[in-house]
């Protein structure tokens, strides 16, 4: 038979199933639709699929296997995919199985069957689209340019429900801001400490010459373990209801009256997470110790939350002007003072005394230049090097939150973060930290650096608060940081050690991309569990095993077998404390993959490190492996000298 005659017989049986020819001329109506990626071996769709999609809207590229697909699947926003239902990849899977478990959520798959048996084993997988012979590309055609808008609305829709939730935010934070500017908390509607300072100065200030002004603090005790129990929103409705209290007990006159009809003024107010001040004018021991007794009354009835009762106990401490101190400032910083030595003392209550231990009005201090640190901007991030183990290329850092007072000095973490977590600070200080070291890898990025991971210590308040999950996804989205360059750290010790509330809270976040990290690993007393039930992606083993003092070969031991572990779970080790060469070659030995600690570099400014990121990106770190190897044994490691250190 002819070829001309082959041809027009050829191209008649395909106009009959449905193939008819799209016009010769005019192009691809409409927009471009993105890309369609066709996986097949079927000769038939080779020949038509491009012609009839080409056609429709789309630019057609082929594959000859899953990771090709993949592979241009990742440079391509908007794509689909046509594959052979019975096509397998490398792992003798189904290749539209894989496909749907890695290409992005809304990117349409359709799988061409042979037969009704593929056709139904597809279909109810739900995992692809179904069309059996024979193809019809007219209506495939239609079929993907349906799918491609509707996965372009989506597209628009989730980026619209981000920006919504974005607005939500910055609506509430306005909201809260401008709260905080009339002096109101934004949660109890009593006045914030900044205008409870005002109220407190102004009763001194009016009072009468001769007479005393009292001051309450009031601090509600292990309210942290309570958060953790009942959950965010309804500790913030026992804060609520602590809160309507103290406004019933401000208005109750057998409490504030005073003795032969004389009226006391009161005014109460938020100080500080779980903490509050009451200030009566016109005050002494008496009025002070009867509204205390009022207190306890009060802790003593039950918190009522979602159909629960939960019973608390209060600790607090007073002060009186001028006895005490000679301003309000200094009275409000005695009672503060006066309760947290309470508390240390395991009682209830007591009255300031000069004679209390200046350790106690230290810590009282750094408190209350907390507060100033985090309005005057005297916060700041400094980044220590993670190393490779087999080289000087930084892999990854740890931000590490540094305090400069413009009086006082530097001041240590050790110093200001338990005063922090005292005064209810914790939470706004690490969506500091948060906040900071997202918009740093965006600057690193903008600047063409190297990619690498940066580590952020998560407090157990930011877990318990339970906004960090939204918080983190509004700030990946907000500066278009990829989740897994972002390694969210937990304590063994604090964080991990707590209920399935908190676990709950980090699987949410791993559900998000970032990276799950313990820290301290070792130290705590059920470290192997975690590694059973968290998505753990970074170990990071305690310096007490690597650097502590007292070391034995049983520490050795257990050094090694935890590194093990790790590694056969997949999870990166890193070594932290290495000071030395000796420990330096200890680590590796056991196994470990990345390195931490001054051998290498103290905490450096931003610029210090993007200078290191810089000289690292000369000399990948398998060219110099691979020298190290050629000379045997990998030689010492030059110390690195960072100018700038922290």
């Amino acid at each position: 038979m002819r070829p001309a005659l082959r041809k027009i017989i050829s191209l008649e049986i395909m106009q009959g199933s449905g193939n008819r020819l799209p016009p010769a001329e005019g192009g691809a109506p409409g927009a471009e639709l993105g890309t369609l990626l066709l996986l097949t071996r079927d000769a038939e769709a080779m020949e038509w699929a491009p012609r009839w999609l080409t056609f429709s809207g789309f630019s057609v590229a082929t594959a000859d296997s899953v990771d090709g697909v993949l592979e241009k699947a990742a440079l391509q926003p908007r794509t689909l995919v046509i594959v052979d239902a019975a096509m397998p990849d490398v792992e003798h899977r189904k290749a539209y199985l894989r496909l749907r478990s890695q290409l992005r959520e809304h990117t349409p798959i359709l799988a061409l069957c042979m037969n009704q048996r593929e056709s139904r084993e597809v279909r109810e997988s739900g995992k692809a689209d179904a069309v059996e012979r024979p193809f019809q590309w007219d209506k495939i055609a239609r079929f993907a340019r349906r799918e491609a808008e509707a996965a372009e609305l989506r597209s628009k829709l989730e980026h619209t429900t981000r920006a919504l939730k974005i607005a939500r935010l910055n609506a509430a934070d306005a909201e809260r801001n401008l709260a905080e500017m009339r002096g109101i908390d934004s949660l109890t509607e009593l006045p914030n400490r900044e205008l409870f300072r005002s109220l407190l100065q102004r009763a001194i200030s009016g009072a009468p010459a001769g007479e005393t002004t009292g001051i309450l603090v009031v601090g509600i005790d292990r309210f942290r373990q309570v958060n953790a129990t009942v959950g965010h929103e309804a500790g913030n409705a026992i804060i609520c209801q602590f809160a309507e209290r103290l406004r019933n007990r401000l208005q109750d006159h057998d409490v504030v009256g005073g003795d032969a009809g004389t009226t006391l003024t009161a005014a109460g107010g938020r100080i500080g997470g779980v903490r509050f001040g009451l200030v009566l004018s016109r005050a002494g021991v008496d009025d002070l110790v009867r509204l205390r007794d009022a207190f306890q009354s009060d802790m003593e009835q039950p918190f009522e939350v979602n159909g629960q009762s939960v019973y608390l106990s209060a600790t607090m401490g007073a002060a009186l002007f001028p006895i005490d101190a000679s301003n309000g400032d200094q009275l409000l910083e005695c009672a503060e003072h006066a309760m947290c030595a309470a508390k240390d003392a395991g009682s209830s209550f007591r009255f300031f005394n000069k004679a209390t231990d200046a350790a106690g009005r230290r810590a009282l201090r750094i408190e209350t230049m907390m507060r100033q640190a985090l309005v005057n901007d005297e916060l700041r991030l400094a980044y220590q090097p993670i190393m490779h183990r087999e080289g000087p290329e930084v892999v990854a850092a740890e931000a590490l939150l540094r305090w400069d007072h413009p009086v006082e000095g530097p001041i240590s973490p050790a110093e200001f973060v338990p005063a922090a977590e005292r005064s209810g600070l914790m939470v706004r200080i690490g969506d500091f930290v948060l906040r900071e070291a997202v918009r740093q890898i965006r600057r690193w990025q903008d600047e063409g650096l190297p990619r690498i991971r940066v580590a952020v210590n998560l407090s157990l308040c930011q877990l318990a608060d339970g906004n960090v999950v939204e918080l983190v996804r509004e700030l990946l989205a907000r500066h278009d940081v990829e989740p897994e360059l972002l390694e969210l750290e937990l304590s063994e010790r604090g964080v991990l050690n707590q209920g399935p509330e908190i676990v709950a809270v980090v699987r949410e976040l791993k559900e998000l991309g970032v990276r799950i990290s313990i820290d301290d690993f070792g130290s705590g007393n059920s470290a192997i569990s975690y590694l059973k039930d968290l998505p753990v992606d970074v170990v990071k083993i305690d310096r007490s095993y690597v650097s502590g003092p007292g070391r034995s070969e049983r520490d050795e031991a257990i050094g090694a077998g935890m590194v093990a572990l790790a590694k056969r779970l997949d999870a990166t080790v890193v070594a932290e404390g290495v000071e030395n060469e000796a420990q330096l070659e200890r680590v590796r030995d056991w196994g470990c993959d990345e390195v931490q600690g001054f051998h290498y570099s103290e905490a450096v400014t931003p610029a210090r490190l993007a200078s290191r990121l810089v000289m690292a990106g000369r000399e990948p770190v398998r060219a110099a492996a691979s020298r190290m190897r050629d000379r045997g044994r990998v030689p010492r490691l030059r110390t690195l000298s960072l100018p700038g250190t922290c």
